[in-house]
């Protein structure tokens, strides 16, 4: 569990490991719902993790891959990944 305090204004700061695992970057619009008394916090539109689009997105394991990105990584893994 990580503690924040809220700013004045009611900012939170999100650790940048938090957003990097969610996939979250700067700019992205964030859903956010009360339950139960706990504040939920979600990514609107998952993007990929690799370019960064928010189109043919797929999600796997918790993050997003675009078609393009799944098709290069197929490709590469088909060369023997040499890199």
């Amino acid at each position: 569990m990580v503690q924040k305090k809220m700013s004045t204004n009611g900012a939170v700061n999100i650790p940048v490991q938090m957003r990097r695992s969610m996939g979250l970057q700067p700019k992205d619009v964030i859903e956010l719902e009360e339950k139960d008394g706990a504040l939920i916090l979600r990514p609107r539109e998952i993007r990929c993790a690799f370019c960064g689009t928010d189109e043919d997105v797929l999600k796997l394991k918790g993050k997003g891959i675009c078609v393009s990105c799944l098709e290069k990584a197929q490709e590469q893994k088909g060369e023997g990944n040499e890199d």
